[in-house]
């Protein structure tokens, strides 16, 4: 299976978004070095080694690795992954409306302690 490398930045965010309260490896940073050029064979190398631990520490980790977005980041073929990502794409948009509108609703019970202050 072939992977980009703004397909593991979109797998990195969907799993930041799915568990806030765990710590999700960092994914290395894109590298754009003047000397070096992108298709070299050292470039690769770096790149691929860089992502693979990325990938072998999500596979370690206790809860994200039973992430399904994980899961379809393995086993989705090509054109399947995009309709995923676009799908993810849009729903991102309807997660933060309602966050943004729940943010305006009053809370649904009010503590005394905030009536009296």
């Amino acid at each position: 299976m072939r992977r980009r490398y703004q397909d593991f930045l979109w797998l990195k965010a969907e799993i930041d978004k799915e568990h806030a309260t765990s710590i999700v490896p960092p994914i290395p940073e894109k590298q754009r070095l003047d000397y070096m050029d992108r298709f070299s064979a050292i470039f690769i190398e770096k790149r691929q080694a860089g992502l693979q631990r990325f990938f072998d520490r999500l596979s370690n980790h206790p809860v994200l690795c039973k992430s399904e977005t994980l899961r379809l980041f393995l086993e989705s073929k090509p054109a399947a992954f995009e309709t995923l990502k676009q799908a993810r794409k849009g729903k991102a948009f309807t997660d933060l409306g309602d966050t943004f509108m729940n943010g305006l609703a009053p809370p649904p019970h009010t503590s005394s302690l905030f009536l009296l202050i």
